[in-house]
């Protein structure tokens, strides 16, 4: 089987897992996130995408501002 390619581990866990979470992930005129913050946000919105019945290589249509909120949904949806 083949593997699948998770965005999120490749740009978040790589920070986050070593102990770098506090590194800045997103900057904006709204508010900086962390990357810690971003994957705790990226988990939550993944993790309510699963109870909605989502599954891997399944679409997500997101409709939001390019915002920082923007980016958990887009990180979840690679999952």
């Amino acid at each position: 089987m083949t593997e699948l390619f998770n965005a999120s581990e490749y740009v978040l866990d790589r920070h986050v897992t070593p102990g770098n979470g506090a590194r800045l992930a997103l900057t904006g005129a709204a508010r900086d996130v962390t990357c810690a913050e971003l994957d705790n946000q990226v988990m939550h919105t993944a993790s309510a995408l699963h109870r909605l019945g989502l599954q891997p290589e399944q679409g997500v249509l997101t409709f939001t501002a390019d915002s920082p909120e923007l980016r958990p949904s887009v990180k979840a949806n690679s999952s």
